[in-house]
């Protein structure tokens, strides 16, 4: 069997524990060792590929051929798929890409085909057989598993509309996400009559469902479908009047997602924001802002200053992230923030300092920050 990599000692022998640094294998090692009979060494063979300085560009084939021989590996095959992701897409090859697309399959773990799709986004495409099983991962329990299913199919969403619908269609109107719904109307919104059968089907599929996860998902559908419109009022709507914090959830994760087509709605959202002073609440209404790329008018800056000078540290950093969404027309809360970090503890602290350098282009040490910083 092959020895793990070797590494050189840094420091005295009785300083303690010395810190090691990494020697590469060279590259005629690294291939024969990404294809070892043994399991351990393609283990360290995958650990040393993904080394920044590694010859990744130059390990194409033997990493497709490692996907094949730790297929039953639920820890070396999710980093098969980050390293086939950090391939130079320049070098990328059609095996490539095909050997992802059988890792975004359903018989994998879920941590696998995450990394797969990612990987796919990072290379721009989408295979043809890669396309089913992503859609299929719009309707996960798994969130971050349905956003990145959504980042990578979106720009292929009319290329792939059948797949899509049939993802869907699997699924009875309970079972619906906003990210699923959010890629069956962006495969439809630029043909008039594939719009039109889409919403058709939304609106009598919501009769009678809940506003979780069904109601939310055909809002997101309907304002994906008219940029806004009737479905972006009602997510409005839940924002403004929602007395279930999940419900409230929902309804500003769906306007984070559809992004500045849901601009007009952060009057209600700040409103909201001037209204709560909890914590997890604060942090979803300030980031739904920042997501619908909010107009400067439209943050409630008073309560957003008061917040930083006053509110418990956990409840100023997601106000900070507002004051840095429009610096320039923001930059007189600089004094707030200052005076708050004079008292602040870390990793308040830290955030503050980040936010005053933001806002002013000086750090709180004195020194003037360099032009574009």
């Amino acid at each position: 069997m092959t020895s793990p990599p070797d590494v050189a000692s840094v420091g005295d022998a009785g300083s303690g524990p010395a810190p090691v640094a990494i020697t590469l294998w060279p590259l005629d090692v690294l291939v024969r060792h990404l294809v070892s009979s043994d399991a351990q060494t393609r283990a360290h063979a995958l650990a040393m590929v993904l080394q920044p300085t590694a010859p990744i560009d130059e390990c194409i084939e033997p990493l497709i051929q490692a996907a094949a021989l730790n297929a039953d590996s639920e820890e070396a095959l999710p980093l098969v798929a980050v390293a086939l992701g950090s391939v130079d897409p320049n070098r990328a090859t059609d095996a490539l890409r095909d050997c992802l697309a059988g890792l975004v399959a359903a018989v994998h773990p879920l941590g696998v085909r995450i990394f797969a799709a990612h990987a796919l986004t990072r290379h721009s495409c989408m295979p043809a057989k890669a396309a089913p099983e992503i859609a299929m991962m719009l309707l996960l329990e798994d969130e971050s598993a349905r956003k990145i299913a959504l980042h990578a199919l979106s720009p292929y969403a009319r290329q792939f509309a059948a797949q899509i619908a049939s993802a869907v269609a699997s699924v009875t109107p309970d079972k619906w996400t906003s990210e699923a719904l959010a890629a069956l109307s962006k495969s439809a919104k630029e043909d008039a009559g594939a719009r039109r059968t889409v919403e058709a089907y939304v609106m009598k599929s919501l009769a009678g469902q809940p506003i979780v996860p069904t109601g939310i998902a055909g809002y997101v559908a309907l304002a994906e479908l008219n940029a806004g419109g009737a479905g972006l009022a009602a997510l409005g709507t839940i924002v403004k009047q929602a007395t279930e914090a999940e419900h409230l959830k929902a309804a500003l994760n769906a306007l984070g997602q559809l992004g500045e087509v849901a601009r007009s709605s952060a009057r209600e959202i700040a409103d909201r924001l001037v209204r709560t002073d909890a914590l997890e609440q604060e942090e979803q209404l300030c980031r739904a802002l920042v997501q619908v790329k909010a107009h400067a008018g439209d943050i409630p800056l008073a309560r957003v200053v008061g917040r930083i000078g006053s509110a418990p540290d956990e409840n100023v950093v997601p106000h900070c992230m507002l004051l840095t969404l429009h610096p320039k027309d923001f930059a007189q809360a600089s004094v707030i923030v200052k005076k708050r970090y004079e008292i602040a503890e870390e990793p308040l602290k830290a955030a503050l300092a980040l936010t005053y350098k933001t806002l002013t282009q000086i750090d709180l040490n004195g020194s003037t920050a360099a032009a574009g910083s």
